[in-house]
């Protein structure tokens, strides 16, 4: 009996593993800009979509297994001298979003939240789709983040029971690197 509840707890334990383990860092070419390195939960599988020329890719995050979610990034630039992102402008952009969002959300308004990230700041909001349509996922976090010269704009959406999902996405951007 004892050896059965071992196996058992072994078991136990083995099923619950990807939550607890450790990130592991994926790097995404970024044109003529560098990379972005991010530290991927275990369990999440992550393509890059490169359109032709210098134009911003798509980074998308997915679940292996399980309820399906989605997390995307797109780091983008400011072209010209003046390459710097402001933190004023990220703001502004989030609040536009939060505007356009809030005519399909329950909730009454939208509030910015600060995110703190290894460049700089950035915001976001999140949102409960009044609506969903089959296949459509009911929550949605947006908002842009500063990295040193590149901004990041994500979004990431989920269904009930997934607000590890979001914890772990925002500790992914905040935690996000531009080599």
């Amino acid at each position: 009996m004892r050896k059965s509840t071992l196996v058992l707890l072994i078991s136990s334990i083995a099923a619950c593993a990807p939550a607890w383990a450790a990130p592991h860092a994926e790097t995404f070419q970024v044109p003529k800009r560098g990379a972005l390195q991010l530290s991927v939960p275990e369990g999440w599988v992550s393509e890059l979509t490169q359109p032709p020329g210098e134009v911003p890719p798509t980074i998308s995050l997915k679940p292996k297994v399980g309820q399906p979610f989605e997390v995307m990034i797109t780091p983008y630039w400011r072209k010209g001298d003046d390459v710097t992102i402001y933190e004023s402008a990220l703001r502004e952009q989030t609040e536009s979003a939060a505007a356009q969002a809030q005519s399909q959300a329950v909730e009454k308004t939208l509030t910015l939240k600060e995110l703190t990230g290894t460049g700089g700041h950035g915001y976001y909001f999140t949102a409960t789709d009044r609506a969903p349509k089959p296949g459509e996922y009911k929550f949605m976090a947006q908002g842009m983040l500063k990295l040193g010269n590149l901004g990041l704009a994500f979004s990431v959406l989920t269904n009930d029971g997934q607000a590890d999902v979001l914890a772990e996405a925002l500790r992914l951007l905040s935690t996000a690197e531009h080599k």
